[in-house]
């Protein structure tokens, strides 16, 4: 699938010609939350990860976060002291530490450019299940997301709402920001990516 209007090899859209367009793909490739969150990481030593939607902590057990990352887990429910210990305990076996702060995606508490990578698994979904419904969710998480993100720091998503990426992509961080998206509607309704603050 490819999404925007691609200038270089001469495909416009129907409203008119480009003077500069740009384009990505949606590979058709089930997605993996793993392979996802391992392309978000990739870098030069520790990397200061941002973990929105974090839950229970229960995603800490699928071996996401690689040794020597310090990882800053965000929702707005603290989770129970047990779950925190057997993660924060995970976290450390593995190498990487771990630590959890109550907070609202849309009002992320951390300063611009805090962070080198920042991670989320199905959570943009939850916007529509709030008690009291805020127009644009998903865009301001994503801009959050966004500011606290250091220039050339990367966000990778693994989502369940269709389209998601015209948010991520065509609202928030742009066409150039791209780093791969996969999504395979006939085998799941999951699209996930990777893009980076350019």
């Amino acid at each position: 699938l490819l999404r925007g209007a691609v200038w270089a090899t001469g495909v416009y859209s129907s409203v008119g010609s480009a003077a500069c367009a740009s384009a990505y793909t949606v590979s058709q490739v089930k997605p993996s939350e793993k392979e996802t969150y391992e392309v978000a990481q990739k870098g030069d030593g520790a990397l200061r990860v941002l973990w929105v939607g974090a839950g229970s902590l229960s995603g800490v057990f699928k071996g996401l976060f690689p040794a020597g990352n310090e990882v800053v887990a965000v929702d707005l429910v603290r989770p129970d002291r047990t779950d925190y210990s057997a993660a924060t305990t995970y976290a450390a076996e593995h190498g990487y530490q771990l630590r959890f702060e109550q907070g609202d995606a849309t009002k992320l508490k951390f300063p611009d450019g805090s962070f080198d990578v920042v991670v989320s698994s199905m959570f943009l979904c939850q916007g529509s299940e709030l008690d009291v419904p805020v127009p644009n969710w998903e865009e301001i998480v994503v801009s959050e997301i966004q500011r606290v993100l250091k220039p050339g720091g990367r966000f990778g998503f693994y989502e369940h709402i269709e389209d998601i990426d015209k948010v991520i992509v065509d609202k928030v961080f742009g066409e150039r920001s791209v780093i791969r998206v996969q999504a395979y509607p006939e085998r799941t309704n999951v699209i996930a990516g990777v893009v980076r603050k350019v």
